[in-house]
């Protein structure tokens, strides 16, 4: 096992600056209520009756995630504008982290971390610089300067879809997609992290060009998502995802047991020689990557998962 990777699996899941990732996700939840709302009032195939259940369903989702309904301005705003954005301060990063970089760096670096500010970008329409990635396109992280990205065109509920279960008041459901998304908005604060702080304290783990593993005789696009799984830059971040994403179908079937979910989910109840017959439903192409091409990381990865969730 290469020494970086060794390094790389203490930090175990990389932590976020609290306050700035939960400015950051009530940020992205207004706007993305904002969007909703005004995307119902310009469809004209809902009836009154539907578009008093969605936005009835629209403030019960604001105040489930700690987010204010939008106002009028906002939602037109929404309806009008390609996308909107904000310089976040980053402010609280975690203690251990700043007193490593000031040990490992010295005082001037981690003054710099101190000083530091992430801008975050909700797109409203299909944004150029998300969209030139067609295999992964919710989300992107650009390190200089610290830029996040998030498209709501590109989710993988579509806005129509969204507005008719609304119609139907299964908030819940769309409650689910909401924190599914917040997993993509941690996912590329988790890389803003890598970007700040990581590379500072050992540099090889944060290195957008260095590729992961793929398992021999898969298909081109199976080897592709394999290398991008399995590599070091992307292990944590879409750790962090996972947990969001394991929590919602925990809630989504909450007669069944978490373990059996939990196994289900992360490929622990499927051979390595039969991983690529598995049913998909219920399971992380994430974990099925990782089994069948880098089975340390899979270790490593189900052992953290299993610390946040069980």
């Amino acid at each position: 096992m290469r020494s970086t990777f060794s390094l790389y699996l203490n930090e175990g899941l990389i932590k976020l600056p609290p306050k700035l990732a939960d400015s950051i996700l009530e940020y992205f939840v207004y706007w993305y209520l904002a969007f909703l709302e005004g995307s119902a009032e310009a469809d004209s195939s809902l009836e009154e009756d539907d578009l008093d259940m969605i936005k009835l369903s629209l403030e019960r989702l604001a105040k489930k995630h700690g987010s204010k309904a939008p106002i009028p301005q906002d939602i037109k705003k929404a309806m009008t504008s390609r996308a909107v954005f904000k310089n976040f301060p980053v402010e609280d990063l975690p203690p251990q982290y700043l007193e490593r970089v000031a040990k490992v760096r010295g005082q001037e670096a981690m003054k710099t971390l101190k000083d530091a500010r992430v801008k975050f970008v909700v797109s409203f329409r299909k944004h150029p610089k998300v969209d030139m990635d067609g295999d992964f396109p919710q989300g992107i992280f650009y390190a200089e300067p610290a830029e996040i990205i998030v498209s709501i065109p590109n989710m993988p509920v579509k806005v129509p879809t969204v507005l008719k279960v609304l119609a139907t008041f299964n908030h819940p459901e769309i409650s689910r997609s909401i924190n599914n998304t917040m997993g993509i908005v941690e996912h590329e604060l988790t890389h803003a992290v890598q970007a700040m702080v990581m590379w500072l304290l050992h540099s090889k783990q944060y290195d957008p060009d260095t590729g992961g593993k793929s398992a021999g005789r898969l298909p081109k696009k199976e080897a592709k998502k394999d290398q991008y799984f399995t590599s070091d830059i992307e292990f944590a971040p879409t750790l962090k995802s996972s947990v969001r994403e394991l929590k919602s179908l925990f809630d989504k079937n909450k007669e069944k047991d978490k373990k059996e979910i939990f196994s289900k989910f992360t490929y622990s109840d499927v051979p390595s020689n039969g991983i690529n017959k598995a049913n998909e439903d219920g399971r992380s192409s994430f974990f099925k990557s990782l089994k069948r091409s880098d089975p340390d990381k899979w270790k490593k990865a189900v052992k953290l998962l299993s610390q946040e969730v069980l």
